[in-house]
């Protein structure tokens, strides 16, 4: 800091004073960025909840083909997943 002050023709007092103001600034900043972040989580969740089921249901769901029908979760074909 002494270097600093030597190099710059301000006083030590208000170079510190100016590298808390924005260091304040930024933590200010940053905070504000994680209380919107949180803010957002439940819906976020939820969003991701209703596109995952909806992705089940239109892909793996009692309503597929017959012939997909077994198809998502079954280790090994069955013969009755190929009849139409």
């Amino acid at each position: 800091m002494d270097r600093l002050a030597a190099l710059l023709p301000f006083q030590k007092e208000d170079i510190i004073r100016v590298i808390e103001q924005g260091g304040t600034a930024v933590g200010k900043s940053t905070l504000g960025l994680l209380q919107n972040l949180v803010s957002d989580l439940p819906k976020l969740t939820i969003d991701n909840a209703v596109i995952v089921i909806g992705l089940y249901v239109f892909s793996c769901g009692p309503t597929s083909s017959p012939a997909l029908a077994h198809s998502c979760f079954a280790t090994e074909a069955r013969e009755d997943d190929f009849a139409f």
